[in-house]
């Protein structure tokens, strides 16, 4: 049988990750996120493809107009 695969930050599976929502009835998961961020190289593939689909999907911004310039350069790269 197939171990099933969590994601790393709201320890869900995958399936059914509660990440892309948030608000009072979700718990703040920001710093066991920041922490699995911190350390891809203990995750699986699979919980890397699942969180490069969350980052995706978050569309992240920055108030500080030079970490806004990097996501562009990186953009550019790809």
């Amino acid at each position: 049988m197939k171990e099933t695969i969590k994601c790393p930050i709201c320890q869900y599976r995958i399936t059914d990750c509660q990440c892309r929502f948030s608000g009072s009835a979700h718990p703040d998961n920001s710093k066991r996120r920041e922490v699995v961020l911190d350390h891809l190289y203990l995750l699986s593939n699979e919980q890397i493809k699942h969180l490069q689909n969350l980052q995706s999907f978050w569309q992240t911004s920055y108030s500080d107009e030079s970490m806004n310039e990097i996501v562009k350069e990186l953009k550019e790269e790809v």
